[in-house]
């Protein structure tokens, strides 16, 4: 019993100092920064524009190498008639799949046509 006695002094005398250090500190101090300071912000500047560098050097590489390159030898045709059958086939696929017999989505349209078409 005394330990525990004890203990729960000493902790209240922890956060009284805790508590004191806190008040202590000015107000301004209390919370965390907004933001970069104006006078710290050249570091910013210097990643920025090395990005941006990077950025244009590959924009720079997509119109000298890759644009001509595409338009000898175009593939847009292809690639939609390639689109258009795998789009038939999801198609198919999917309409196979829920006009099944027993499948929620017949069950849910002959619900709605039921309920509107059966008023009593």
């Amino acid at each position: 019993m005394d330990n525990k006695k004890s203990n729960k002094s000493d902790h209240e005398v922890d956060l009284r100092g805790f508590e004191d250090f806190i008040e202590s500190i000015p107000s301004e101090q209390k919370s965390l920064p907004s933001g970069p300071k104006k006078n710290d912000n050249g570091f910013e500047h210097f990643t920025f524009l090395s990005n941006d560098g990077a950025r244009l050097e590959k924009l720079k590489v997509l119109f000298n190498e890759k644009l001509p390159f595409s338009s000898k030898f175009d593939q847009s045709k292809k690639l939609i008639t390639d689109q258009l059958e795998e789009i038939s086939i999801l198609k198919e696929r999917l309409y196979s799949t829920s006009d099944r017999a027993g499948s929620p989505y017949r069950k849910s349209i002959s619900d709605i046509f039921n309920s509107y078409f059966n008023k009593k």
